[in-house]
């Protein structure tokens, strides 16, 4: 069971505590329950609240391994995906070739990723870890999940990298993170 700061759809409280159960569902204090089906859930899942903002991961960042070593206070909540964008691969800094996405101008495909609930102390962590704003750019985008379509930050590599394979222990990385969330690994791209 996990916990999590939001805003209740009956009682509209903001500094209350929401309680995440086994099924999705949440309880505040006030004896509300909201159900993943009900159409209050995306409002109570998404609405931003002081202490925590919905974040959309894809690449190695889908690895709970990884996740929780950098962000051991972040929770994680479902897999979502990010409609008519790609996944490809760029050369950082290092010369290392790493996840990206783009929006994909034929407006098809998909990104594969998961939603994880971070403070704002979590943000500004993943800001150093993503080299933010040399390296990646936060940027706000609309991802599918169980709770509807919901509002996530993610980070976007900037423009002026170029294409880059990744080697293959990166691969690995997110490989394994889409066996961790149950994702088709059969739609992870592996080449710029």
């Amino acid at each position: 069971m996990s916990r999590i700061v939001a805003i209740c759809p009956d009682c509209g409280k903001d500094d209350d505590w929401l309680e995440m159960l086994e099924d999705g569902a949440f309880n505040c204090r006030c004896g509300k329950q909201v159900s993943p089906d009900s159409t209050d859930f995306a409002m109570v899942a998404t609405k931003k609240a002081p202490e925590g903002m919905l974040y959309f991961a894809y690449g190695s960042n889908l690895s709970l391994d990884q996740m929780e070593q950098r962000l051991p206070n972040a929770r994680p909540l479902c897999k979502a995906t990010l409609r008519f964008w790609r996944l490809t691969y760029k050369a950082n800094f290092k010369g290392n070739g790493v996840a990206t996405i783009e929006k994909n101008s034929e407006r098809r495909g998909a990104v594969y990723g998961a939603l994880y609930v971070l403070s704002a102390g979590d943000l500004a962590t993943m800001d150093r870890y993503e080299g933010t704003p040399r390296v990646y750019q936060r940027r706000l985008v609309t991802v599918e999940s169980k709770f509807g379509r919901v509002k996530a930050i993610t980070y976007v590599m900037n423009d002026y990298f170029k294409p880059h394979s990744p080697n293959p222990t990166y691969v690995g990385k997110i490989q394994q993170g889409f066996w961790d969330w149950g994702l088709p690994i059969g739609k992870l791209a592996v080449t710029p």
